[in-house]
């Protein structure tokens, strides 16, 4: 089910999409360029943390897998500038504790126009999950 807010009209409703997603997902990371939405790692009743990346084409009511990131993960946050997409923080496996889901503090990186994940050698301050996040533009 997508949200769907109608700029012409100003109504904002709730409309069933057929090729939304292959599978029941929670707890994912979602972010926009402004034209798809990112949909990251996440959960599943079956199969547990997701390292999945889909993105969404709400125009033309189409999904697509993307190379999937490294480790899965859930209860994090997705985040879109500047033509990459970073996946700070979040419960799940990284570099530096690749056996034991737990919370991180490693920043996955996306870059967009080649399809490729990377963890970045910055870490956070100290591990998170359910966080928040907020862009701001300085010019």
């Amino acid at each position: 089910m997508v949200l769907i807010y109608n700029q012409d009209t100003q109504e904002l409703s709730w409309e069933v999409r057929s090729n939304v997603l292959p599978h029941s997902l929670y707890s994912a990371g979602v972010t926009t360029d402004g034209i798809l939405i990112y949909i990251t790692g996440g959960s599943t009743d079956s199969t547990g943390l997701t390292d999945n990346l889909f993105t969404y084409n709400p125009l033309s009511n189409t999904i697509k897998h993307r190379k999937s990131m490294p480790w899965g993960r859930v209860y994090m946050i997705s985040i879109y500038f500047d033509g990459y997409i970073f996946v700070p923080g979040g419960w799940g496996r990284s570099r530096n504790n690749p056996d034991t889901n737990s919370p991180t503090d490693t920043i996955l990186k996306y870059t967009i126009l080649n399809n490729s994940w990377e963890e970045l050698p910055l870490q956070l301050p100290h591990p998170v999950y359910y966080h928040a996040s907020a862009i701001i533009n300085i010019d």
